[in-house]
């Protein structure tokens, strides 16, 4: 059985590159309670295969999660990865709600970089005025919530905003925040779900589950770096919506990589230097090897100055701090390094931050909270 018995609880299942991490949520006195929570690792060649096979073992490893993990119940919101689907900020008329889709659908035809009939289109409309001519091009790679039945258009509970527009010359508009997720994607989650005898509620981007597990109610204008095991997602988000995202194929495992050739080590003892050694500075006898490991990194700190560089120019505002999500955010050092480098504070995200749970249960769950951000992020969906 799980930790607490409950009414209605939900499941976060956060499907990675190399792991399943799933938590389930419930409500007791009013707030969002942890019941348990459980994890797979290595199913890197199940997750990048799209084989009814493949699909039926991820089905399986969910059920042994199910098993070991006591999970009670099978309602379930899962997450589409960012470096799947395209996101863009677009500018349309304002106009009713019943002929807004069908603007949203003939612009969206612009942008997306597939044909709009193998994609399941999603929008919300942001809060942001807009007059005409400004800003057309804007545009983000960050998904919006995405309805799993695939009605395109449909604007999930959690992606609903008031609308406010801008006016000139009589003319009024408004900012969508569209989101196109491959049909392919969305119909290998439905497979592996129904296959786990699973009832998933809904699929929704990495981003928004991120912002909501790590910001919260905070309206601070809010980096957040999710560093994997093999790609780094970044994003800004602003006013709780993920307005920029951005991803990088580079993640802990480019490091590993890189140590096993630079020292002539396996895979293994390579790891065990990085999680000894890290970016830390003032070690003389680690100093070549600290070095070796930031100049990796290179690529994701040029990859943030851009998006950093982005939001201003396109935004006009600037980011007030950074938080790291990920395994490899516990990596030696990497916050001191990244407050130095951006000359912004950076903070390790705590996911549990509105979940309550055991007071013995504090020091693994801080350990684990930056790995399950975003299972914790799709759990409070139907809690907050």
């Amino acid at each position: 059985m799980g930790m607490f018995s409950h009414s209605k609880s939900y499941v976060g299942v956060d499907f990675g590159t190399s792991s399943i991490k799933v938590v389930e949520l419930t409500h007791v006195a009013g707030e969002p309670r942890l019941m348990t929570y459980g994890y797979a690792e290595g199913v890197s060649q199940y997750a990048r295969s799209n084989t009814p096979e493949s699909y039926q073992q991820l089905a399986t490893i969910l059920k042994d999660i199910w098993a070991s993990a006591h999970v009670q119940s099978k309602n379930v919101i899962a997450a589409l990865p960012n470096f799947s689907v395209f996101t863009s900020v677009i500018t349309v008329p304002s106009l009713k709600k019943e002929d807004l889709e069908g603007a949203v659908q003939l612009e969206a035809k612009k942008f997306v970089p597939m044909p709009i009939e193998e994609t399941i289109l999603d929008w919300r409309v942001l809060d942001h005025p807009r007059n005409e001519g400004e800003g057309e091009d804007k545009k983000t790679t960050q998904p919006a919530p995405v309805d799993h039945a695939g009605a395109q258009g449909h604007q999930s509970s959690s992606s609903t905003s008031s609308s406010t527009a801008g006016k000139h010359q009589g003319l009024s508009y408004v900012e969508v925040l569209i989101t196109a997720a491959p049909k392919t994607l969305v119909e290998k989650y439905l497979a592996i779900f129904k296959y786990a005898k699973l009832n998933l509620l809904s699929l929704e981007t990495e981003s928004f589950a991120l912002a909501r597990a790590l910001v919260g109610a905070d309206s601070a204008t809010v980096m957040i770096i999710d560093l994997g095991a093999v790609s780094t997602d970044i994003m800004i988000i602003e006013n709780g919506v993920p307005v920029i995202s951005r991803s990088i194929d580079v993640g802990g495992q480019t490091i590993t990589t890189a140590l096993c050739e630079h020292l002539g080590v396996d895979e293994k003892r390579a790891e065990q230097f990085k999680r000894d050694v890290g970016m830390s500075q003032g070690q003389q006898e680690t100093e070549g090897m600290s070095r070796m490991i930031e100049s990796t990194f290179q690529s994701v700190v040029n990859e943030i100055h851009y998006s950093l560089d982005l939001y201003r120019n396109r935004n006009k505002g600037s980011v007030e701090k950074v938080i790291l999500a990920g395994g490899s955010s516990f990596l030696v050092g990497v916050s001191d390094y990244l407050e130095r480098v951006l000359s912004l504070p950076v903070y390790i995200g705590d996911a549990w931050q509105q979940v309550s749970y055991p007071e013995e249960l504090r020091s693994v769950l801080s350990e684990l909270a930056p790995r399950f951000s975003i299972a914790i992020g799709l759990a409070l969906r139907e809690l907050l």
